[in-house]
């Protein structure tokens, strides 16, 4: 670590001279050597530093298939979770627009839900009701 400090120093008059002046800091490095072919090849680095993470590895074509099964399972999970909470959801919703007096628009969400049960019952509640 570096610190500047302001030194005097006097030769024939006053001149002020700012110097990095370096204060002790503790550091220890790790230092791994491996030889090879006749050739030592030596490395250093600060301790305690991880430099696996630094390391990136391109996934084999296994791996990103089995990547890809995942993906698609968890799309096919999260379809499936939408479309019961869009079925669940659509009772309350038709039941919204018929209260309002909008019985065709009510139907016409029934049907395009796919629920002909539902749009069946709302046509005749809204036949009772005029």
């Amino acid at each position: 670590m570096l610190e500047f400090r302001t030194v005097a120093m006097i030769f024939a008059g006053a001149i002020s001279v700012t110097l990095p002046v370096s204060t002790a800091v503790a550091q220890t490095t790790e230092t791994n050597c491996q030889t090879g072919y006749g050739n030592v090849r030596c490395t250093t680095k600060p301790a305690g530093v991880d430099y696996s993470l630094l390391q990136t590895k391109q996934p084999s074509y296994e791996e990103n298939e089995v990547l890809k099964q995942q993906s698609r399972a968890l799309a096919e999970q999260a379809g499936a979770l939408r479309i019961q909470n869009d079925r669940a959801e659509l009772p309350n919703r038709v039941g919204n627009l018929v209260a309002k007096g909008k019985c065709p628009e009510a139907e016409q969400v029934a049907l395009k839900a796919g629920d002909f049960d539902l749009a069946q019952r709302t046509r005749a509640y809204c036949a009772l009701t005029k």
